[in-house]
């Protein structure tokens, strides 16, 4: 009998629901990356690249090893604007930079566009039969698509013991305070009241490996100090080619504490 193509990979499922899992695919997909870098004798490695650019590189890499993949994909938990009054719009939203499904066919679902469509159904001549449909298409069993609470939401920040500063690389002197700031996206998905598997990912650039582990590990505790929803990190270890002073991509990956 043929598999059902909207039936999850199970490995698929089992790296999201396990975040030491996940780490070891993401520390692969930048060591392909890196030694594609390092064939290439490119000038600038992974340490010199923004946060977007990254975000692609881990798509490209998620999506090929057979995960669904949307990039900046709305927080599903926000109903309401902030005077509650009405939805808020499609810009207003607050957006996951990665949120990941077990399959490429099984988008997550948005909860708050749906509620938009039935807002403007009703208001159309109508809206009853068009509201009527809009449900059975949203819940029909049939349909392919992940529980936003099943998805798996992933920010993603970069933080360099060396960077490039003005376009010239040096020292981080704001490496101690961005390492502090970067968990504050834990706390958007702590928030959001729909979201119950996701992480922040640290890409933590450093002059080596004791480097990474120990500020991966104070990252959290400053997440903790701050009352940011950090669980135990999952913290591996990629060499870069030395071109600013880091050797180590750390993948410090920070789970959403229940």
């Amino acid at each position: 009998m043929p598999e059902d193509a909207n039936q999850p990979d199970n490995d698929n499922a089992d790296t999201l629901a396990s975040p030491s899992l996940l780490a070891d695919l993401l520390a692969r997909i930048l060591a392909d990356r890196e030694a594609e870098l390092a064939s290439e004798q490119a000038v600038r490695g992974l340490d010199a690249m923004d946060e977007l650019p990254l975000h692609r590189v881990l798509a490209e890499g998620l999506g090929g090893a057979g995960l669904g993949v949307f990039p900046e994909f709305p927080y599903p938990g926000r109903v309401w604007d902030d005077e509650g009054g009405r939805r808020p719009g499609r810009n207003a939203r607050d957006r996951c930079d990665l949120v990941l499904t077990p399959s490429a066919d099984l988008p997550p679902a948005d909860p708050v566009a749906t509620l938009q469509e039935r807002d403007e159904a009703d208001r159309t001549l109508f809206g009853s039969h068009v509201r009527d449909a809009i449900e059975r298409e949203h819940t029909d069993p049939g349909r392919p698509w992940t529980d936003p609470a099943e998805a798996f939401w992933l920010e993603v920040k970069t933080v360099g013991q060396f960077a490039f500063k003005a376009g010239a690389p040096d020292a981080n002197r704001a490496y101690a305070s961005e390492l502090v700031a970067a968990g504050e996206d834990l706390g958007k998905l702590g928030a959001d009241g729909v979201i119950s598997r996701g992480a922040l990912l640290l890409l933590l650039f450093a002059a080596d490996e004791e480097t990474v582990r120990h500020d991966g590990v104070r990252f959290v505790h400053a997440c903790l100090d701050r009352g940011l929803p950090a669980g135990s990190p999952v913290i591996r270890c990629v060499p870069i080619v030395e071109r600013i002073g880091n050797t180590c991509c750390g993948v410090v990956l920070a789970p959403l504490r229940a």
